[in-house]
């Protein structure tokens, strides 16, 4: 289940970085508190 948010992230980010900064820079937040 990680591994598909990870993966959504990525896509995420690829599919519209300038859009969506405030909103990948949140996941990527959530994903480090998971990794931590």
């Amino acid at each position: 289940m990680e591994e598909q948010l990870l993966e959504q992230a990525i896509q995420i980010m690829l599919a519209s970085e300038t859009e969506n900064e405030i909103f990948v820079e949140g996941i990527l937040d959530l994903v480090q508190r998971i990794l931590a």
